[in-house]
C-alpha cells in the first residue's frame, strides 16, 4: 500500500487565471450582447499529484527522506511533467456569472475533455479556448454620443460551487505575465494587452483598453445570510467604433440623403417625376433607418434620443 502525505490546512485552493482575448467577434447593441473569443489559462497546485516527495511551498514533511526512499521516488526524478486529460484528475469548474462560456476546442472522443499538464510539484496547467457571450449595458450618456460612442463591457468569472474559503481565484499570474507588481487600478491601454501579437482586429469595433481585478460575489440569499461569498475575477473591456467605417457607412449616406431630399424641391411638377423621386428618397430613408437601428442600443424616452439622430431627423423632416 502506498502512503500519501497530505498537507491538511484550512487555506483554499488558489486558481491562477489569465484571460487572453483573441478576437472581439461582435458587439450587438440592439440586444446589448458582447461576443468574444479568448484563451483561459488556469493553473493550480494539487499536492496529491506530486511525485517530488510531497514538498510544498511551505516546506517538506518531517519524514521526507524516509518517504522519498520508501516510495522509490528517485526513479521518477527524470520526469518533470506529464500530459493528461481533464477527465482523469480534478479540475475547477469556472463559469461566467453574467453570460455564457463554451469551450471551442476539446479532445476528440474524450467527451469534451481538455488537455492538462501536471508538473513534478503537483502544479496543474490547463488552457481552455472559449467563446464568451455576456451582457453589455449601455448608459444614456454613452448612447447620446452615437456614432462616436464607446462602451465598457465586462465579465465576472468564478466558481458557482466552491465558496471563497474553498477556492480562491487570483490574478497574480496575469500581473506577472504583464510585468506588473500589483493589480492595476486604472484601465490599461491596448498596447499593453496580453496576447496582442495574434489579436484579430474587428472591422467595426476597436479594443482600446481593459481592466481586471479580483472581487467577491453572493450568488444566493443563503450565501449572503451565511456570509460565504464566492471568489471571482472581474474584467472590463472598453471598445470604440471604427472611425473609417463610420464615415463610409453612417455619416456619408446621411449627408447624401439630406442632399437628395433637397433636390425634390426643385423638380418641376409638370415633369411627372416629382412624386416618384420623393417616394424613392423616402424608401431610402427607411432602409437607412433600419441599418442604423441595428447599430444602436434601444432607448425608451424621447429625451434619450441621440443628438445626431434627432438633428438628422429634424433636418430631413423640415424639407
Amino acid at each position: 500500500m502506498r502512503y500519501i502525505w497530505f498537507n491538511h490546512t484550512t487555506s483554499p485552493t488558489v486558481i491562477e487565471t489569465v484571460l487572453q482575448v483573441k478576437e472581439v467577434t461582435d458587439v450587438d447593441l440592439s440586444s446589448e450582447n458582447f461576443h468574444m473569443s479568448a484563451v483561459l489559462d488556469i493553473e493550480w497546485i494539487d499536492h496529491r499529484l506530486s511525485w517530488s516527495g510531497y514538498c510544498t511551498e511551505n516546506g517538506c514533511p518531517k519524514n521526507y527522506d524516509e518517504t522519498f526512499d520508501c516510495l522509490n521516488l528517485r526513479r521518477f526524478q527524470h520526469i518533470n511533467k506529464v500530459h493528461l486529460t481533464s477527465e482523469h484528475i480534478w479540475t475547477p469548474t469556472l463559469n461566467l456569472y453574467d453570460g455564457d462560456m463554451q469551450d471551442t476546442v476539446s479532445l476528440r472522443g474524450a467527451d469534451g475533455a481538455l488537455p492538462v499538464t501536471v508538473s513534478m510539484n503537483g502544479r496543474v496547467n490547463m488552457k481552455r479556448y472559449v467563446s464568451v457571450v455576456t451582457t453589455c449595458e449601455v448608459a444614456n450618456w454613452v448612447r447620446d454620443k452615437f456614432p462616436f460612442d464607446y462602451h465598457q463591457c465586462g465579465i465576472k468569472l468564478g466558481s458557482r460551487v466552491l465558496k471563497k474559503h474553498e477556492l480562491e481565484v487570483s490574478v497574480n499570474k496575469m500581473n506577472h505575465f504583464s510585468e506588473r507588481s500589483k493589480t492595476p487600478t486604472k484601465p490599461i491601454h491596448v498596447i499593453d494587452h496580453i496576447g496582442t501579437d495574434d489579436f484579430n482586429e474587428n472591422p467595426e469595433w476597436k479594443l482600446i483598453a481593459y481592466q481586471y481585478r479580483t472581487s467577491e460575489a453572493f450568488s444566493l440569499l443563503e450565501d449572503k445570510y451565511l456570509d460565504e461569498p464566492y471568489s471571482i475575477v472581474q474584467m472590463y473591456f472598453i471598445l470604440s467604433r471604427n472611425t473609417p467605417k463610420l464615415l463610409i457607412v453612417v455619416l456619408l449616406p446621411a449627408f447624401c440623403l439630406v442632399v437628395l431630399s433637397s433636390f425634390g424641391l426643385v423638380i418641376p411638377i409638370a415633369s411627372g417625376e416629382k412624386l416618384g423621386y420623393s417616394v424613392t428618397v423616402l424608401l431610402a430613408f427607411y432602409v437607412y433607418k433600419e441599418a442604423v437601428e441595428d447599430m444602436m442600443a434601444p432607448w425608451e424616452d424621447y429625451d434619450e434620443t441621440p443628438t445626431l439622430i434627432g438633428l438628422f431627423t429634424a433636418i430631413t423632416m423640415s424639407k
